[in-house]
């Protein structure tokens, strides 16, 4: 379960569409709860992961292909 979330984070952060990467929207798309959600995509974000952008809804980025593409 967590691999399709850190999938799905990884695919939207590289396709541009992070509005897609909240909580709400990701355990919509992937059939969990939002809260599980949350709790493992804060999880990611405290091993540094993923980038988290404070706005309303929370988003998260996964920060490694937005290192890649800033390298290029």
């Amino acid at each position: 379960m967590e691999t399709k979330l850190s999938e799905y984070i990884k695919e939207n952060t590289i396709s541009g569409e992070y509005e897609k990467n909240s909580a709400l929207i990701v355990g919509k798309v992937l059939g969990f709860s939002r809260n599980w959600v949350s709790q493992n995509l804060n999880d990611y974000y405290n091993t540094g992961a993923l980038i988290k952008i404070n706005s309303r809804p929370v988003l998260f980025l996964d920060k490694a292909p937005l290192l890649q593409m800033g390298g290029k």
